[in-house]
């Protein structure tokens, strides 16, 4: 713990009464008591001054790790330490009539548990509930309001400390709701951006097939499908027959073919417009075969 300049004043007192009592100047023993009792007392104070900074340092780790993880296990332990060491110093029969000790351990049970987002009124209350307790902090570090009427974005008061003692600048902490809707929008950015390139690469397939379809109806529009025999098949309507191929209710263009429409959904992509393309390609051949013979 260190020398305390306050026990060496003590001491120096009890050294005093102790040569005053062995010289005779002063008889009454009771004055080397209450020197002793004294020195007794002022390193009690600082020994439960040190318990309670490293419960209080407990206390603040483990909402520290509480906010990281949800686990309240810790932050219920480290409030029963605190709890245990107040009872304790209420117990102790030493500093009678100032009662320092234990307003001490009250007032810095009291300010940790404000400092972590528990409201004035309940942290006074040693004999608080954990549940309550473990409510309050979930309300405080998980985003909802609270009833000490501090902002949900606000930085705890012991962090805000903390960072004042190392020189750093208190800032609030970025809600981890807004982490979680960052992480989410990114996805969804990805998400996005596969699709595009999807439907970019049909939209390049549809025009090549559709450039395929446009040189079917220009070359079988001259009359160039039947290898030269441009009137092979002809009735005696001037139409020629490759015009007649799959002409029914359901298809009554017939020839020329139909261009396809860009796709900008991949909902609607259904059968690949290359076989049907394909398709159509082996009838014509087949009518034109047909024709020559």
């Amino acid at each position: 713990l260190g020398i305390n300049p306050e026990w060496i004043s003590k001491i120096e007192n009890l050294n005093a009464a102790l040569n005053d009592f062995k010289n005779g100047k002063n008889n009454d023993f009771s004055k080397v008591t209450q020197a002793k009792s004294d020195l007794e007392n002022s390193i009690k104070d600082v020994i439960i001054n040190q318990k309670i900074t490293d419960k209080v340092d407990n206390l603040n780790q483990a909402v520290s790790e509480t906010r990281l993880t949800g686990d309240f296990s810790k932050v219920e332990q480290a409030l029963a330490e605190l709890k245990s060491l107040s009872l304790d110093q209420k117990n102790e029969s030493f500093n009678v009539g100032k009662n320092s000790d234990l307003q001490f351990v009250r007032d810095s049970v009291r300010g940790t548990l404000v400092g972590n987002g528990l409201s004035k009124t309940e942290a006074t209350k040693l004999s608080k509930n954990f549940s309550d307790i473990r409510k309050e902090l979930s309300e405080k570090l998980f985003g909802k309001s609270n009833s000490d009427g501090l902002k949900n974005n606000e930085e705890p008061i012991y962090a805000q400390v903390n960072k004042k003692k190392s020189g750093q600048a208190a800032t609030p902490e970025e809600p981890i709701y807004a982490q979680v809707a960052k992480k989410v929008s990114a996805k969804i950015d990805q998400l996005n951006e596969a699709t595009s390139a999807k439907i970019d690469q049909l939209n390049e397939a549809t025009s090549a097939i559709n450039r395929k379809i446009d040189r079917i109806n220009k070359i079988a529009s001259a009359g160039k499908g039947v290898g030269g025999f441009s009137g092979a098949g002809r009735s005696a309507s001037p139409e020629p027959i490759y015009a007649t191929i799959d002409f029914d209710d359901a298809n009554q263009a017939g020839f020329p073919l139909r261009r396809s429409a860009a796709v900008n959904d991949l909902s609607k992509v259904g059968l690949s417009r290359e076989q049907e393309l394909t398709r159509r390609i082996g009838d014509l051949n087949q009518a034109v075969s047909e024709a020559k013979t």
